[in-house]
């Protein structure tokens, strides 16, 4: 079940919010052979730090200047990660809303397309009508008209400039056809001769932009890569809360790239996915699983390399039915960049309540301990290779970030995943 025998097939769905392009990602994962990632600009929106929001989906109109370098920096990191994804095998569906009407041309669709070349790409207008999309709107978030019986400016604007420059190896309108409909005419096409071209012919236009790209990496400090956190435990031992602590407290771009993000993007038939639980129940998953493993430390590669700092919660365990070396393989992947590996621990028994509290999902009617719960106390921390160790019973997720900032500062630089690499 090898993953890398050729280079994954990448289709970028691009269109207007409310075009109906989620849904047709969700039909090409469910419909097409295959494990197709869903790596799209929603994923990214969500791990990007509140204050820096909306990210890459800032609406047209140039409001937000002092985000668009920052804005030029995720999208490229976004792309980074679908190159990895598809150099490991996996195909990848992404939808995006790419457009140039910030307060200055920032020429981002033309260079995402040279982070893609030499890859399969296949670009796909997902059209929709104004007055669809409106309904739509109405339906999902009830925002309409105005009170002038106006479309609002924003919504006329994604829709003049979301399809500029127009260059696309297919478009579908969602107003005529089902999202099915739409993925059989994206198979249809990914079996026709010539192959895609759109994104080669974008990549020409990189070159009238790619200064303007290095001038909006000044935003960032990118003199040297971003720091990267991994908090491992288990589930419930407090590992999100601190990560956001992080995200909303240490100066800088912190994106949270953690494991429940990446389980998202999994289609439904490969889940867990890389949340596979300790005692090697799914050995038909585990060599894909490696791959996904793979896939998210080379895009936590990608962001620390353009100066974005990643703080990563993660459950890390080689309970599996054969030993993987997982964790080793992610530390090379991060070699000669900044790591700092927190150990999240948590007793038994307040996992417990918090599971009870959570998931309403507490003891066996025997009064044990589930099994799956017993084998991630034991299996998340075997090899106990640490920076920084922490126990949220004692700490709150506040005090827990004081501990790793301080840790951070010390002279000595962290070396866990350094003495990590060296084994196999």
């Amino acid at each position: 079940m090898s993953q890398e025998d050729k280079l994954g097939q990448i289709v970028i769905l691009n269109g207007n919010p409310r075009a109906g392009k989620s849904s047709i990602a969700s039909a090409i994962q469910n419909m097409f052979e295959g494990v197709w990632m869903n790596v799209g600009g929603s994923q990214f929106k969500k791990m990007t730090p509140e204050h820096y929001q909306p990210g890459i989906s800032l609406r047209p109109g140039g409001e937000r200047p002092e985000l668009e370098p920052l804005i030029v920096i995720l999208y490229e990191a976004m792309y980074e990660a679908i190159a990895a994804h598809s150099r490991l095998g996996l195909n990848v569906v992404v939808d995006v809303w790419h457009h140039d009407a910030y307060s200055i041309p920032r020429g981002i669709l033309p260079s995402c397309a040279r982070i893609l070349s030499g890859l399969p790409v296949l670009f796909v207008g997902v059209r929709c009508p104004l007055e669809v999309v409106m309904q739509r709107r109405i339906a999902t978030w009830n925002s309409g008209y105005e009170e002038d019986g106006s479309v609002p400016k924003p919504v006329r604007l994604w829709q003049q400039a979301v399809h500029m420059p127009g260059i696309y190896d297919l478009e579908v309108d969602t107003s005529v056809l089902s999202s099915e409909e739409c993925a059989a005419l994206v198979r249809q096409r990914l079996e026709e001769e010539p192959p895609p071209s759109a994104f080669q012919r974008l990549e020409v236009q990189s070159r009238n932009f790619y200064s303007l790209q290095k001038r909006g990496k000044q935003m960032l400090q990118v003199d040297k890569p971003g720091q990267i956190i991994i908090l491992n435990g288990t589930p419930r031992s407090g590992k999100s809360s601190i990560a956001t602590v992080i995200q909303n407290t240490f100066e800088g771009v912190w994106m949270n790239m953690g494991v429940d993000r990446f389980m998202q993007m999994t289609p439904e038939r490969y889940r867990p996915g890389i949340g596979l639980r300790p005692g090697g129940e799914r050995p038909d998953l585990e060599p894909l699983i490696v791959t996904l493993y793979q896939a998210m430390y080379e895009a936590i590669a990608a962001h620390s390399r353009l100066g974005l700092n990643v703080v990563v919660d993660v459950g890390h365990h080689d309970a599996y039915s054969i030993s993987r070396g997982i964790l080793s393989s992610c530390a090379r992947i991060l070699s000669g960049l900044p790591v700092l590996f927190v150990a999240v621990r948590c007793p038994l028994e307040v996992v417990m309540q918090r599971r009870i509290a959570t998931w309403n999902s507490g003891y066996e009617e025997d009064g044990s301990v589930p099994k799956p719960v017993r084998l991630w106390q034991q299996a998340v921390h075997m090899l106990g290779i640490y920076d920084l160790e922490v126990d949220t019973s004692v700490l709150s997720s506040e005090e827990c970030a004081v501990l790793i900032r301080q840790c951070l500062e010390e002279e000595s630089p962290p070396s866990a995943f350094q003495s990590l690499e060296t084994m196999t």
